[in-house]
């Protein structure tokens, strides 16, 4: 079930379904990676600028092709994606944003700082917003 937060920001980011852009990653990889993203705490400006910088990545966009296809006959549609393919959508968007790699678990408390601020700074002036959903940073990491 979506929470209202998730809701709101989807409302935010104003997407429905009949804005997502046609492009090379097919509808359900789109949502499953839009997902992912919104529920790390970064709501884009818009489907179409988050699927631009999605869509650089083409190896990428011919995994979650395969893996996520758009033709499920019935089955169960769960959005999200897998661990591994969470990671390399984060790693997309901290590269292209704050030009450096997604901190890891075990990085100190400093560097995570340090890339939250970047992340923030960089979002915020294309527009996006960012929530950053590392707890033990407390409220010195960005918040809107």
């Amino acid at each position: 079930m979506l929470t209202e937060e998730f809701i709101q920001d989807l409302s935010r980011a104003r997407i429905e379904p009949e804005m997502l852009p046609d492009g090379r990653l097919n509808t359900y990889a789109l949502a499953s990676c839009l997902y992912e993203t919104i529920n790390q705490g970064i709501v884009p400006v818009s489907v179409a600028a988050f699927q631009r910088i999605v869509e650089d990545d083409e190896g990428f966009v011919d995994e979650l092709n395969e893996y996520y296809p758009d033709d499920r006959k019935g089955q169960q549609v769960d959005l999200g994606l897998d661990t591994r393919e969470r990671d390399i959508l984060k790693e997309i968007l901290a590269l292209h944003f704050a030009g450096r790699n997604w901190p890891l678990n075990m990085d100190r408390e400093g560097t995570m700082l340090e890339f939250a601020e970047k992340m923030d700074v960089a979002l915020r002036k294309e527009g996006w917003d960012f929530r950053i959903k590392w707890d033990y940073l407390d409220k010195r990491a960005p918040r809107s």
